[in-house]
């Protein structure tokens, strides 16, 4: 401030600081996606006092934004992140003078649900060595587990880039009792789930059982497995 003459003058100095509002998220859109749906997706982030220069983290990561306005920006996705299922936080953070960090929308892509059309050998004889049990669907997660007879089993080969073939050693000691018993797959959490069942018969040595579940050999090639079907009838005792 200056005050005219005679006398007058300049007043000291004050500093007037013009803050940064603190940001705030009402809701993303969309809120989840299965994984693997989409190659490319882009994320709505709505809420109040975004500036162009505001960060979008996520999980803690500065990410390439697109600023809309005061309410809205938006991030894309890509995989390998769409591929994999996950949770991630995002938040916004304008910087100073004032800013801050906003609160926090969780991004979740989940596991899908998945599909068991068929399951090969689906029978072998009780008391019997070890074999290689293959799912064959649709939705198969990496990380999913066979249930077969109270036991999860993970994976002892897989087919990743189609999510259609599950393959896992079964132990000789789950295999000891005849009878008839559920096998599922399940996808872990988030989102995931069990799959319909099918039923996997052990039979007696010398019961008589159909040609179409009588797999006796089991061979080993590399790490592959391929079956052999013992030419049985339906009336013919497997030996």
């Amino acid at each position: 401030v200056e005050n005219p003459g005679p006398g007058g003058g300049l007043s000291n100095n004050r500093v007037l600081t013009v803050q940064n509002p603190l940001p705030f998220i009402t809701s993303i859109s969309p809120q989840s996606i299965l994984a693997g749906e989409k190659e490319l997706l882009d994320i709505t982030i709505s809420g109040n006092n975004f500036l162009p220069d505001s960060q979008v983290l996520l999980n803690g990561y500065d990410v390439p934004k697109k600023f809309l306005s005061s309410k809205s920006v938006s991030i894309t996705l890509s995989n390998p992140e769409l591929g994999t299922s996950g949770t991630y936080n995002i938040l916004i953070k304008n910087n100073g003078p004032g800013g801050g960090s906003s609160n926090i929308k969780t991004f979740t892509i989940n596991n899908p649900v998945p599909i068991v059309q068929e399951i090969y050998p689906a029978a072998a004889i009780a008391g019997g060595s070890g074999f290689f049990l293959t799912l064959y669907g649709s939705s198969f997660s990496p990380n999913a587990t066979v249930h077969f007879n109270g036991q999860d089993i993970p994976a002892n080969q897989r087919d990743d880039a189609m999510q259609k073939q599950f393959t896992v050693w079964i132990d000789a000691s789950l295999i000891q009792s005849p009878g008839e018993y559920s096998v599922y797959l399940k996808n872990p959490s988030p989102g995931g789930a069990e799959s319909e069942r099918k039923t996997f018969t052990l039979n007696a040595i010398g019961q008589v059982y159909n040609y179409s579940v009588c797999y006796l050999k089991m061979c080993r090639s590399f790490s592959s497995p391929y079956y052999l079907e013992n030419e049985c009838t339906q009336d013919t005792a497997c030996q």
